[in-house]
């Protein structure tokens, strides 16, 4: 690695530090977890090489003294403080507050495509608007489809998720200068957007509250199961869990004449601890 590594690169401060250290002792002579201790003032030098290992976390009043020692830019220093807010956080509206601080912080020209990709799974009515699109196309219009959404949203939205799916290549215009839907999909194999689907996730579980309560039983579903399952049953469970969306799929995509869009949750949770033999 011939020069420092770039902070807005990483989403884990720890593997940030691993990368600084291995770049830094090719670069200072005598540069060690015994010098890192000295600057920054933990009482043990040992105590790095447990905070890269996972084993304890960085207290957030050595944040500080790290943001000096690794010689960060303020915005640098902003998104290291996101990152160790992030992987501290516990309640999903904590982890929520840390996802924006590092969003922020990212340069505009850096890894923009990732800031869109969180905005895209921050609120339920992107993916929505997306699938109304390939309803309605050719004849797309921000009034018909604000029109048509439930729960309601303002016209100003729709116009800003209309912008947010084209960047992300998830709607195109046609050669008439109106949207249909794209063959692009979203994949959310990396922490950020994990973590921005987990509240998606809720968004929509909070959907499904509203509908069990105010929605007519003809036009939505809901069962529920209590089951007691080995680990293996469990794992087969979730085999077919997936090959039931992928069905789902399948059928959506031979779907020649949609109607309406529609919200289809399976969730999976456990309700006791694990029962040894």
């Amino acid at each position: 690695m011939s020069k420092a590594p770039d902070i807005f690169g990483y989403l884990s401060y720890r593997d940030y530090l691993r990368d600084y250290y291995s770049w830094k002792k090719t670069q200072q002579k005598g540069f060690s977890h015994r010098f890192i201790a000295s600057q920054v003032g933990f009482k043990s030098s040992g105590l790095f090489a447990q905070i890269l290992s996972g084993q304890t976390n960085l207290a957030f009043e050595l944040i500080e003294k790290f943001v000096t020692f690794l010689d960060l830019r303020p915005r640098e220093a902003e998104y290291f403080r996101g990152l160790v807010q992030f992987e501290k956080a516990k309640s999903h509206q904590h982890r929520k507050e840390a996802l924006d601080s590092l969003t922020a912080a990212i340069p505009p020209y850096t890894r923009q495509l990732e800031k869109d990709q969180y905005e895209y799974y921050s609120k339920w009515y992107h993916c929505a608007i997306r699938a109304m699109v390939g309803i309605l196309e050719p004849n797309v219009t921000v009034e018909r489809i604000a029109e048509l959404l439930n729960p309601k949203i303002s016209s100003a939205k729709v116009k800003r998720s209309l912008k947010l799916l084209e960047i992300l290549g998830l709607i195109v215009l046609d050669e008439k200068g109106g949207f249909k839907v794209s063959e692009r999909h979203l994949t959310t194999g990396d922490k950020l957007r994990s973590t921005a689907v987990i509240l998606f996730q809720q968004q929509m579980l909070d959907l499904a509250k509203k509908a069990l309560a105010e929605q007519s039983p003809e036009f939505r579903h809901g069962s529920t199961m209590t089951l007691g399952l080995s680990k293996e049953a469990y794992k087969k469970v979730m085999e077919i869990t997936e090959s039931f969306r992928a069905a789902l799929v399948e059928l959506a995509e031979k779907e020649n004449n949609p109607a309406r869009v529609y919200q289809i949750g399976i969730q999976a949770f456990p309700l006791s601890e694990s029962i040894e033999p």
